[in-house]
């Protein structure tokens, strides 16, 4: 909120006072030994959906609200120093119920959607205006109430679309529509008293998988993608009363997302840990590429070349071991580097020696231990002492090479 890289903490919260509710947006800034104390910017009497996002094109982040007596948006404006500007309000249709800030109408300027469940379920979608503000809003009206949107490009198009909960505890799909609006494209799946959606690759696939969450039946529904805005048979989680909706991301660092669900009658988020084995993909090695002649040395120049063997990636967080040696059998392993993050190691100077031959090959391993390795090691030549080139003689463009280290 106030550019400084580390994360804020912008929170909405209500009370009661003489009868009234009020709601406030709480910024709670970072500090060197954890959050400052918050500060308080009142709103009006709100569904408890807000959104953040650059509004005017300023770098700043902005605060949407959407709040119910009166029907409205409130709009406080970021300042760029972690404070909000003066609260201004547009109008907006009954009793809108939740809130997503996008970009639907592709002309560069946030748009915000919104709706309700109450009296007649639609959709609103106020244009911005690229100064901050919004455009009257365009309605679209519903046949069954939506309670909780959850935007994804499930089809592929470039899209946005839409998973709506809420409605007799079915679990719709909205497709995005590229002239504006979204079609009911179906039912995705049936969830008892659905509350809300997450949209992720857990098994990490490449396709987007469906999770969704009640606040009576005590468990989350898991539903893996099939790719195409389909989804399979739900997998069954139990998790706690009155689960809110939720969040992923990978909180343990393994890449693999992981799931933060909300349950706020028992005051807590639960944090469900990803624990899908995932087999690491096949790989190659990029260079030196097998076969390559005349890898030049770094003593042959101090601090001139810096050979690196790099390799391509098995899996999100997997790690590598990486050996090289003298001879294909690898009985004779000259260098070793184990437990590797990256996909790439500098070789060190003078652990290789000149005009010799070297075979090397790598192992992945992903978080949940299972393992993958190259089907055939790949092998190069290093280069003639004075080889400076790499070109496999000794010329008079290597004293050239020479020369021009020394006059750099």
């Amino acid at each position: 909120m106030n550019g400084d890289g580390a994360l804020d903490l912008v929170v909405f919260n209500e009370r009661v006072a003489q009868g009234v509710f009020v709601s406030a947006i709480n910024v709670i800034l970072a500090g060197a030994d954890g959050f400052e104390p918050g500060v308080q910017y009142l709103m009006g009497e709100t569904s408890g959906a807000f959104d953040l996002g650059d509004l005017n094109g300023d770098g700043f982040l902005d605060v949407v609200t959407c709040e119910t007596s009166p029907d409205t948006l409130s709009v406080r404006l970021g300042n760029g120093d972690g404070t909000l500007g003066l609260r201004q309000t547009f109008a907006s249709a009954f009793h809108p119920m939740f809130l997503l800030l996008i970009d639907h109408t592709g002309d560069g300027v946030l748009d915000a959607l919104s709706g309700t469940s109450l009296g007649t379920a639609a959709f609103y979608l106020f244009p911005g205006d690229g100064a901050g503000g919004f455009l009257a809003p365009q309605t679209q009206a519903l046949a069954d109430p939506v309670d909780s949107i959850t935007p994804a490009d499930l089809d592929g198009d470039g899209v946005l679309d839409l998973v709506a909960t809420g409605g007799e505890s079915r679990v719709r799909l909205f497709l995005g529509l590229a002239d504006g609006g979204f079609a009911l494209a179906g039912n995705l799946t049936e969830a008892p008293n659905s509350t809300g959606a997450v949209i992720t690759d857990l098994d990490r696939d490449g396709k987007q998988d469906l999770v969704v969450t009640t606040q009576s039946a005590d468990q989350i529904y898991v539903h893996l993608g099939l790719g195409g805005a389909a989804f399979a048979a739900p997998t069954l989680y139990p998790t706690g009363l009155f689960d809110l909706g939720g969040v992923a991301a990978d909180f343990d660092h393994d890449g693999a997302p992981d799931l933060a669900i909300p349950a706020p009658f028992r005051n807590n988020v639960r944090v469900l840990l990803n624990e899908t084995m995932i087999a690491p993909k096949p790989f190659a090695l990029l260079a030196p590429a097998d076969g390559t002649e005349g890898l030049a040395l770094p003593e042959i120049v101090a601090g001139w070349f810096t050979p690196a063997l790099r390799w391509q990636s098995a899996a999100a967080g997997a790690s590598y071991h990486v050996q090289l040696a003298t001879d294909e059998a690898f009985e004779d392993i000259v260098l070793e580097f184990v437990d590797v993050d990256a996909t790439n190691v500098e070789v060190p100077a003078g652990a290789l020696l000149p005009d010799t031959q070297y075979f090397w090959r790598v192992t992945a391993t992903t978080s949940s231990g299972e393992t993958q390795s190259v089907p055939f090691p790949a092998t190069f030549m290093t280069a003639r002492l004075a080889d400076l080139n790499g070109d496999g003689v000794v010329d008079s463009l290597d004293l050239a090479a020479l020369l021009a280290g020394w006059g750099d």
